[in-house]
């Protein structure tokens, strides 16, 4: 399993601070049966934003310890980029790392968005040859209280990565039942751990594949495990067919997820 969205690097954000606690998310992630991880440290404005040589020597520092505990995990270099306006110009200058080198970028929205700013900043990242993929959708209120625009996005060409906890319900049953919904629609991509150090929300996936694969079966669930090796390796991603639930469907879902589940949107997911 590959981990694509990781907050593992000491010291950058509100991940670990300190590289012991790195190599305890690190063998964590071994023994959960992770093979790969890409570090994402937040890009966020004013609040988050370590310089690339910062992340790094950060993680060259990260491969040294793995070697010296004698973990076997390769780590790439990504980051977790809020979706600003000048985050095209940050890509294309080289000041925002993609994810492991490649088209894809991890795309976390604004606390606040419409729908129609949210289309036109992501057309834009497309126009110049980049790939979305939106963070954790199943913990906005945006997304969960209108799911078409979910679809619609997805028609678009980008991509949803949906945290691991949620499919465990550890962000409650809101984020459970949207990532659920999310998953029987084909229109979630990739499962990712989010982590953020090694005690709360430490880099495990495989009970999240497990869950999953009880909810769409052994073949879908195949196919958004390797969803992250296609990231990984800059390769296309295997097209779902997305389903689109009737306008009943919609309209139960709006009723029951009025308020948003977890914390939607917070810049520190």
């Amino acid at each position: 399993m590959i981990d694509l969205h990781c907050h593992i690097l000491p010291g950058l954000d509100d991940g670990p601070s300190e590289m012991v606690e790195s190599l305890q998310m690190a063998d964590i992630a071994v023994r959960d049966g992770i093979t790969a991880i890409i570090a994402t440290p937040h890009a966020y404005p004013d609040v988050f934003y370590p310089r690339v040589d910062e992340v790094e020597q950060a993680a060259d520092r990260l491969r040294d310890g793995l070697k010296t505990q004698g973990l076997t995990i390769a780590i790439g270099i990504g980051r977790d980029a809020h979706l600003v306006p000048e985050l095209l110009g940050n890509l294309e200058a080289g000041r925002v790392q993609t994810l492991n080198g490649s088209r894809y970028v991890l795309t976390e929205p604004p606390e606040f968005f419409t729908g129609a700013d949210l289309q036109d900043q992501l057309f834009r990242l497309r126009q110049g040859g980049y790939i979305p993929v939106i963070t954790h959708p199943e913990r906005y209120a945006m997304f969960v209280e209108d799911p078409s625009l979910v679809q619609v996005l997805a028609e678009q060409g980008n991509f949803f990565q949906v945290t691991a906890g949620s499919l465990m319900g550890r962000f409650g049953h809101e984020a459970q039942d949207f990532s659920r919904w999310m998953a029987l629609h084909h229109l979630l991509h990739v499962v990712a751990s989010d982590a953020h150090g090694p005690r709360h929300r430490a880099p495990v996936l495989r009970e999240a594949h497990r869950v999953l694969e009880e909810w769409v079966g052994a073949g879908d669930a195949a196919v958004i495990r390797e969803n992250a090796r296609a990231v990984w390796e800059n390769r296309e991603l295997p097209a779902f067919v997305s389903v689109g639930p009737g306008r009943g469907f919609f309209h139960r879902l709006k009723l029951r997820f009025r308020r948003p589940p977890g914390r939607p949107g917070t810049g520190l997911g």
